[in-house]
């Protein structure tokens, strides 16, 4: 059965396609031009945030501890703080506590009274090991500043790593900083170790990735990577030396620790950054201690020679084994701190929280893994090619429920993988495609509809009155109108003698008379629901219960086929006998059963039924005599269960015909004959 249509909708379907790989590939094209690029990049920062900001926190390791120096320890010790006599007596209290590592986020640039101080607590046996941080002023030109040569004793080759071709190039990827500011020479000479504590905001602002490895050229050390405060710590804690690291940019940093030896895989950008798993944010900083609370147990600690379980401070009870082997972070916490960056789970983070969150990592192995760089393609021309596919295929409304439901299962698989497993696939470029995918699709199909209902329109206007046309418009997605097995009843209805009628009649008058017999045969079928289908010479071929659904079609049918028998004996009576001196008879034929209804042809386009019920229903036309009507059998058994009214008000009598052979058929059929009221006016 195809046709026009059958090409129009394979068409759809092809430009459907080829609309939502279009919408795939703009945004895609989009996604590489500099600043439709950078939106789409915010944009899609800004669903990670939320990823991360929504997901379940999880504690840091209790290993990891936090001293802070907030607003009230600036404004209570501001000459201790000044001098480094807090440092040095923090220093002291950590080592009588058992702390294992110290870092500090404060560098320490200019000499202070208190540094020899420091330097001989950081020393002392038992002293925890210490990192000190240096402060690089990163630039995007290539460095050519040196060290400060007052400090270049602090720079050896255990503190920096070798910055090799393999890595990317002489001028390849890598951070590059232009001037490193470094503690003072007496407190790095004490210290274990040195590491950056820079930070780079995103574009918009926000703190996402840490840089795990600096580049620094120096003319007489070259060019090489520095560590962040936080990779050299856990380094040092895992027995692992900065020059065992395998770095490579835009993929990972890998080493071997352990016995045995276990690799740990830290995945890093095309600058050496890691993207940090914001596990802990407010809470690990609130849960800390602040420095004034810490010089509280200092005095506390003075007062004993043994360092006691639980001490009294301000109030609380402080339990001191959670000191013994810990990390300690010691950084600046104060609203007012330059320290204090947004970051995805909160806005206002003091970066000390940064790295210790970067330490939990690193010795958890619990990292972001961004989605391989192949994925966002991938999954945008998959959308695409679904969408496309799909809303080709399906109606306006099955369209919207396909994208209502792939649009949030989509988002809710993104954030359930981020949530479950720390992966970060991409939302924003995927979404849009399938928005601007749908948006053009429907254009395309309003665009369109309108030829689409023209040609339906045109198949049955001419022969169905217009109620019915739009009924048939307003389902244009009901199967039985492209092609299904129905129950339907057929009408077949003829001129008798229409030959020698013509003969003897001039042509004008052959005109005129099938003119009214057509719209009297029209207006009957009509009025009861049925659709004159086909006009075949003077044969007129009707169907009921096909498109339109009917309660009663054979009923139905058999009314229609009565009253054109009447309007045809009132047309002889009121006009041809009077004005032409002539008469016509038909006779009718009636059947029901299966058949295959819908839209046929090639150039010609018509809705119509085909089957051996219909046949059966023209053979019963051909066999019936001047207004004589015959009906099938399945019609006789519909009528006597569904139509008792009928046959009792219009009918004097159903007739049953001894079996006949029709002909162009084998077997015999059993026919019955509507004896109708010889009236000249139909009944309504």
């Amino acid at each position: 059965m195809a046709g026009p249509l059958d090409r129009r909708a394979v068409a759809t379907r092809r430009m459907s396609l080829a609309l939502g790989l279009f919408a795939a590939g703009a945004w895609l094209a989009l996604r590489f031009q500099p600043q439709a690029g950078e939106l789409l990049t915010l944009m899609e920062d800004a669903t990670y945030d939320l990823r991360m900001a929504t997901r379940p926190p999880q504690r840091l390791q209790p290993d990891l501890l936090l001293t802070g120096l907030t607003d009230y320890d600036h404004d209570s010790m501001p000459d201790e703080i000044e001098s480094r006599q807090l440092y040095y007596d923090l220093i002291e209290t950590f080592t009588r506590l058992g702390v294992s590592t110290l870092l500090f986020d404060v560098v320490f640039i200019s000499e202070r009274d208190f540094d020899g101080m420091m330097a001989l607590a950081m020393s002392n046996a038992g002293a925890p090991a210490t990192y000190l941080p240096y402060h690089f002023y990163i630039t995007q030109q290539y460095p050519s500043a040196e060290v400060n040569n007052q400090r270049k004793i602090a720079i050896t080759q255990d503190w920096f790593l070798p910055y090799r071709a393999e890595m990317g190039g002489e001028f390849g990827p890598g951070i590059q900083a232009q001037e490193i500011k470094l503690p003072t020479e007496t407190l790095m000479a004490a210290a274990r170790g040195l590491g950056a504590i820079n930070v780079r905001p995103a574009g918009d602002g926000v703190v996402r990735d840490a840089p795990l490895l600096i580049r620094f050229h120096d003319p007489r050390l070259g060019d090489n990577l520095y560590p962040s405060i936080s990779l050299r710590a856990v380094l040092d804690r895992l027995g692992v030396r900065l020059r065992d690291l395998r770095v490579r940019f835009g993929d990972a940093i890998e080493f071997e620790s352990g016995t045995p030896p276990v690799t740990t895989r830290i995945p890093i950008n095309e600058h050496g950054e890691m993207l940090v798993n914001f596990r802990e944010g407010r809470t690990f900083t609130e849960r800390g201690l602040s420095a004034g609370t810490l010089m509280a147990v200092a005095r506390a600690l003075a007062r004993s020679p043994e360092v006691p379980p639980r001490l009294e401070i301000d109030t609380r009870t402080l339990d001191t084994s959670i000191f013994r082997g810990a990390t300690v972070l010691l950084g600046d916490i104060a609203v007012g701190s330059t320290d204090i960056r947004p970051t995805p789970i909160d806005r206002h983070l003091p970066m000390i929280t940064l790295h210790a969150n970067v330490i939990h990592s690193i010795l958890n192995r619990d990292f972001v893994h961004r989605a391989p760089a192949w994925a966002e393609p991938a999954v945008t021309l998959l959308i695409g090619l679904l969408s496309g596919f799909y809303f080709g295929r399906i109606g306006y409304m099955r369209s919207f429920i396909f994208a209502a439901v792939v649009l949030p299962g989509y988002l809710g698989a993104a954030w359930l993988v981020f949530w479950r497993w720390s992966v970060w696939l991409p939302v924003v470029v995927p979404m849009l495609t399938l928005v601007l995918g749908g948006i053009l699709i429907l254009v395309y199909h309003l665009v369109n509809e309108d030829k689409r209902r023209a040609v339906i329109r045109a198949a049955f206007e001419k022969y169905t009155s217009p109620e019915v046309v739009e009924e048939i418009l307003q389902n244009l997605d009901d199967p039985a109108l492209w092609g299904q097995k129905r129950h339907i009843t057929t009408l077949f209805v003829d001129i008798r003698g229409f030959t020698t009628l013509t003969e003897r009649t001039s042509p004008e008058a052959v005109v005129a008379i099938l003119s009214e017999y057509y719209h009297l045969a029209v207006q009957a079928i009509q009025r009861h629901g049925g659709i004159p289908n086909k006009f075949i010479g003077d044969a007129i071929m009707a169907l009921f219960n096909a498109p339109r659904t009917l309660p009663h079609p054979e009923e139905a049918a058999c009314r229609a086929a009565v009253d054109i028998q009447l309007a045809v004996a009132r047309l002889n009576a009121e006009v041809l006998r009077p004005r032409f001196d002539r008469e016509i008879h038909v006779g009718a034929g009636v059947n029901s059963g299966e058949a295959i209804v819908g839209i046929v042809g090639r150039d010609r386009i018509e809705y119509t039924a085909l089957g051996d019920e219909v046949n059966v229903a023209a053979r019963l036309q051909a066999n019936a005599g001047p207004g004589q009507v015959l009906i099938g059998e399945s019609t006789h058994d519909a009528l006597r269960t569904g139509a008792k009214e009928f046959l009792q008000t219009s009918i004097h009598e159903v007739r049953h015909i001894p079996e006949i052979v029709l002909k162009g058929m084998s077997r015999r059929f059993s026919v019955y004959e509507l004896c109708y009221e010889r009236r000249t006016q139909p009944r309504a």
